[in-house]
């Protein structure tokens, strides 16, 4: 096993082990405003047939692992659409099920811990649904037209 495959696997232990040994932290603006640079997230273990939409998930993509919110479930296809909050036009990578390393059930700011079983959790992500479906929406209507997609709203 060479150095580059070991900094990954380890990578992943430890985001899979996160609520064990602590957080990891995220970085970026992609999430924002539910997740922003410095938060620190639990990130749980969890198999392709409990992943739900609306769920904050952790992937592999190439040697980086973003997190990102489920907006579409293609299970028949073994895939996922991933948007980030802060970016509700602009699509992300496709994760398959082998991509998936873990969903995110809390996020420590400072002192204040909020978990997935809190309301203003499921509030973000259904705002963050009501986001990605009117994008959708959007798109089939300019098709439908005829008209093509603007460039900034093109999937990437």
């Amino acid at each position: 096993m060479n150095y580059e495959t070991a900094r990954l696997l380890g990578m992943e232990l430890r985001m899979e082990s996160s609520g064990r040994w602590g957080g990891v932290y995220f970085h970026g603006d992609t999430m924002r405003p539910f997740l922003r640079d410095g938060d620190e997230l639990v990130i749980e273990p969890v198999s392709w047939q409990d992943v739900r939409i609306g769920q904050i998930v952790t992937y592999r993509h190439v040697d980086l692992f973003p997190t990102r919110r489920i907006t579409e479930h293609h299970r028949l296809q073994g895939r996922f659409i991933l948007k980030g909050d802060g970016m509700p036009l602009r699509r992300f990578f496709r994760a398959q099920e082998e991509d998936i390393v873990g969903r995110v059930v809390a996020r420590k700011r400072g002192s204040k811990v909020l978990t997935n079983r809190d309301f203003s959790w499921h509030v973000a992500a259904w705002r963050a649904l009501f986001w990605a479906r009117t994008d959708r929406l959007y798109r089939k209507l300019r098709r439908a037209l005829g008209k093509s997609v603007p460039a900034s709203n093109r999937q990437r």
